[in-house]
């Protein structure tokens, strides 16, 4: 997995439409290419959370609009090269997104499992009560 290769030598420098990625090596920073949302959404706060899983980069926007939906949120999948590139791969959104939901607020991998967190969630008669999402990763 790519992230087991790399550790302890990489890490993560957020910012509000995009973030970088750096290799540290042997007391050396190398900047790799930047992460940035397809949709270039100004405020979204593309990168608030991100998680990763093999060569798999899952960057959370949890004030993305969704269709005229305020802050209904968005998980961009990005995966990542050998030479240090990254594709664009897809864009998730919450089955039943709503205003507010700030669905990618929190993203978690484990074993083949993404988890993400909805804090703003409604459910029935009660709002913003938050939801977690599973997804289950596969290849």
């Amino acid at each position: 997995m790519f992230f087991k290769k790399l550790h302890p030598f990489f890490f993560i420098t957020l910012f509000k439409v995009l973030y970088f990625l750096f290799l540290v090596q042997n007391s050396l920073t190398a900047s790799l290419q930047p992460v940035v949302a397809p949709d270039n959404s100004m405020g979204a706060e593309f990168g608030f959370s991100v998680a990763n899983y093999g060569k798999l980069i899952f960057s959370g926007s949890p004030l993305a609009e969704i269709n005229g939906t305020t802050h209904a949120g968005a998980v961009y999948l990005h995966k990542l090269e050998s030479n240090g590139s990254r594709i664009f791969k897809s864009k998730i959104t919450s089955p039943d997104y709503a205003d507010g939901d700030k669905f990618g607020y929190s993203i978690s991998c484990s074993n083949n499992f993404l988890i993400v967190g909805a804090p703003y969630e409604d459910y029935a008669d009660t709002s913003s009560v938050g939801a977690a999402y599973i997804y289950r990763i596969e290849s």
